[in-house]
């Protein structure tokens, strides 16, 4: 007989041996194991690199096609929706983008109970049924269904996609999740592209049936070998999740980065008015996005290593002080071409590595079993930013006559502000407040 584990069962505390195991495998259901120590992440191993490598795949699935948005608005005002405004047509990747994160809490919560399993399965099937589903709609209430559907399969895949890591590594935990956030670098340069030449090539209900054939193999290995290392626990409920925000460092953190994400993704989707109001000749405005997205798989791929070296709180500030220096000094400027060009890269590179830390940083201040919650409310609280910022920004340039002088000033002022409080907690300490008001 194995030597009993002592932990807590459903609040009660008793040994659960080789027997008790037996009983709920009968009924076909683990354990529930409350407060069990299962000790320190491997930082390795085969299991480990090969989660690393399905949730690269999650990425790249998800913000592959995100990032292929553009292209899929472009060609619905100009067919199936072509008696539509553009702004009525931009409702749908808003809406797509905002269903991506705004699940998240949910999806968080559920898979530091219950784990991946349930979550990959449904997830999966309605990314790739939405599609099959996308390739039949003519109309614009069909087209808004198919991408709900799409970024609700979603949710259930990037918050676990981003949560297992941080179960298997901790020393090497930035490394290894910037190596997860180059899938989304990587599905964001080559999604739009092949958006754009498929459809020059076949129509667009097999463009999409191609696209969801694509999307199914690329999430079929993640359903085999994926696996979550924390035994099954209570479902915490949110008021329980919410109780991080009586942390300083957390409630900081949270506060700078929902101010960030306001700007987060406007120099990604507003690209093109960047790249045409510098002049930049054809076609180089319609790959500007490839091109940022080019830096930030760079960007991506080194941050992990560097916050690994020399400490993730140091990194990640100064990638969003530097997302904003790079905004401020190189966006709102008249560039030449490979000024504009150098603008792109460079903002691509330093703010998805911002991004990328993000996750990781939040798992720093966060115990095992809490990293799924907390990164779920992150980005579910944080959707309400990003579904704003965009239509502000849009504001800002239609006041300018299409420049992107007063957005770049936002979007700099809003980089800032955000790193400013997130390293508040650390500035309060040099005062001499104690680790107990500061948090972890």
């Amino acid at each position: 007989m194995s030597a009993p584990i002592s932990t807590k069962l459903h609040g009660e505390t008793g040994d659960i041996g080789t027997k008790d195991e037996e009983v709920f495998r009968a009924l076909g259901q683990p354990p529930i194991l409350d407060d069990v120590d299962i000790g320190e992440p491997p930082d390795g191993g085969s299991q480990a690199w090969t989660n690393v490598c399905c949730s690269c795949l999650l990425m790249f699935t998800v913000f592959g096609f995100q990032n292929g948005l553009g292209q899929l608005q472009t060609y619905y005002s100009e067919h199936q929706l072509a008696a539509y405004s553009t702004s009525a047509i931009s409702w749908i990747p808003a809406i797509h983008s905002f269903l991506t994160y705004i699940g998240s809490l949910f999806a968080g919560r559920y898979f530091d109970s219950h784990g991946l399993t349930l979550l990959l399965r449904t997830g999966s099937s309605m990314i790739v049924i939405s599609l099959v589903a996308l390739a039949f709609c003519q109309e614009y209430y069909q087209i808004m269904l198919a991408h709900c559907m799409y970024g609700l399969g979603a949710t259930m895949l990037y918050t676990p996609g981003i949560s297992v890591t941080s179960h298997w590594f901790k020393k090497r935990r930035s490394s290894a999740m910037g190596l997860v956030i180059c899938g989304a670098g990587l599905g964001g340069v080559l999604y739009p592209i092949m958006f754009r030449e498929l459809f020059a090539r076949l129509s667009f209900r097999n463009t999409c049936l191609i696209v969801a054939a694509i999307n199914a193999a690329l999430l079929a290995p993640t359903l085999f070998f994926m696996k979550t290392r924390l035994p099954p626990r209570s479902l915490r409920s949110l008021r329980q999740v919410a109780t991080a925000f009586k942390e300083v460092r957390y409630l900081c953190f949270f506060i700078g980065l929902f101010i960030v994400m306001i700007n987060l993704f406007v120099p990604f989707f507003f690209a093109p008015t960047l790249a045409t109001s510098n002049g930049l000749p054809a076609p180089l405005p319609s790959y500007s996005i490839a091109i940022l997205q080019t830096g930030a798989f760079f960007g991506r791929v080194a941050c992990g290593y560097l916050a690994d070296w020399l400490g993730i709180w140091r990194v990640f500030t100064t990638c969003g002080v530097g997302s904003a220096i790079i905004v401020l000094a190189l966006w709102i400027p008249k560039l030449n071409t490979g000024g504009t060009i150098f603008a792109l890269l460079s903002f691509g590179a330093v703010g998805a590595a911002w991004v990328a830390l993000a996750s990781a940083s939040c798992a720093s201040i966060s115990k095992p079993e809490e990293i799924g919650g907390r990164l779920g409310m992150m980005w579910s609280l944080g959707a309400f930013a990003i579904l704003a910022g965009p239509p502000i920004a849009g504001e800002l340039v239609k006041m300018d006559n299409g420049g992107f002088t007063s957005a770049g000033i936002f979007c700099g002022a809003s980089y800032l502000l955000g790193s400013f409080i997130i390293v508040l907690p650390t500035i309060l300490g040099r005062f001499g407040y104690s680790r107990d008001y500061i948090g972890r």
